[in-house]
């Protein structure tokens, strides 16, 4: 594993890190109502509907993907240097849009751009990935200690933790071997297709459908645990100093639980994977609407972590498997565009019209993001078995073609 993608790893999840436990928050203290933000939230998903394809395309025919993740970067890094300094609704809105434009497709852009440099991804890329929840987790500590120093301190100063990311994320990626672009890569294999028929040959697929709708419902329900719990901490009187920290609890439990994934993956298989991170992130909705206690509540972000080891990661590794190696960066991005962009969208509209009418209560939010993962672990229960069966048969595949090749 290249040295530099270390680096790259810990410094993008960083700027999530540094921002978007505390972002709400941040909202809130410039005195947005719930309403508004998610009319924000809203604008970034629309966003994230429409171009992440863009950039998966982009990397896998016209530009090394380790430079557009450096590109990306110096696009957050400008946008956060324009939002740390908004205090009215529309700048806000406007400087947060410019910088989900570039932030958003580098979550999942730095999947792909892992496995570029990975020989074996579905054994190497879980401790690879384990750097990256260590890189969440800093920033929260930096916030911790300062309203540890300061008590009245507010959270405007984690947009500029986030551009030291950014700068950081970017420079690490220029570091890195120059990445052919798939599309351009010769394959002697006898199963070789072009962009086009692979991108075709991908969306008829219907275990890709499947996983990308699954993780259209996943992510949007998982959109409201991360955006909506601080401040649900908030206002039973959890201190801000302790947000981060909390938080970190699934992180670090992201750490222990990655090693894991590999055997599970071996012994019980994809479906066992999905419908275990499926069913945490259904679990922790119920705690959210149903239990008051504190201890209970915080410790539940273990379930936050297990969605993201079991559900998330594994779906991308299934992605890369059932993508042809031509479009592997657009297959990864069009998940952003229902993932990350529409189920956001429907997740937003519903909240602003729930906020609409009772702007200071976030139960509703939590009802329908309940609903929502109850509907994803039903969809991926349905498939069932095939899409083990899919990645057992695309290897086995791999296997013919390469003992077949000259």
């Amino acid at each position: 594993i290249p040295k530099p993608l270390y680096g790259v790893m810990i410094a993008q999840f960083a700027i999530g890190g540094a921002l978007i436990p505390f972002v709400t928050i941040l909202f809130r203290e410039r005195g947005l109502s719930y309403g508004e933000i998610s009319l924000v939230f809203l604008g970034g998903a629309l966003l994230a509907t429409f171009l992440p394809s863009l950039w998966g395309m982009l990397a896998d025919r016209y530009i090394a993907i380790n430079r557009l993740f450096a590109l990306l970067n110096a696009g957050s890094f400008a946008a956060l240097a324009v939002f740390a300094f908004q205090s009215k609704f529309i700048p806000i809105l406007v400087s947060y849009l410019a910088f989900a434009l570039c932030f958003q497709p580098t979550l999942h852009l730095i999947n792909p751009l892992s496995y570029h440099y990975l020989r074996d991804p579905k054994t190497q890329f879980g401790s690879l990935r384990a750097w990256g929840s260590f890189g969440w987790i800093i920033p929260s500590g930096l916030v911790f200690l300062v309203f540890s120093i300061q008590s009245d301190a507010q959270v405007g100063f984690t947009p500029i933790l986030a551009m030291a990311g950014a700068a950081v994320a970017g420079a690490f990626a220029l570091l890195l071997p120059t990445a052919t672009p798939g599309a351009r890569q010769q394959d002697s294999g006898v199963n070789a297709l072009p962009y086009r028929d692979a991108l075709g040959t991908l969306l008829r697929n219907p275990d890709y459908l499947v996983l990308l709708f699954s993780f259209f419902l996943i992510a949007s329900s998982f959109t409201a645990l991360v955006l909506f719990s601080p401040p649900f901490l908030q206002e039973r009187g959890v201190p801000v100093r302790w947000i981060g920290p909390i938080q970190s609890v699934g992180v670090v439990f992201e750490i222990i639980a990655l090693p894991s994934l590999k055997a599970l993956l071996r012994t019980r298989g994809y479906l066992f994977s999905l419908l275990l991170g499926a069913g945490c992130l259904l679990l922790r909705h119920g705690l959210y609407l149903f239990v008051d206690n504190l201890w209970v509540l915080s410790l539940s972000y273990v379930l936050a972590g297990m969605v993201i080891v079991y559900f998330h990661i594994a779906a991308s590794l299934l992605v890369n498997e059932i993508a042809a190696p031509s479009v592997r960066a657009t297959a990864q991005t069009l998940m952003v565009t229902l993932g990350s962009g529409l189920g956001p969208v429907l997740l937003f509209a519903a909240t602003w019209k729930v906020s609409s009418k009772d702007p200071d209560n976030l139960h509703g939010i939590f009802v329908i993001a309940t609903l929502v993962a109850g509907a994803a672990f039903l969809l991926i229960a349905l498939r069932g078995r095939k899409l083990d069966q899919a990645a057992a048969h695309l290897r086995s595949k791999d296997c013919e073609t390469a003992q077949g090749a000259p």
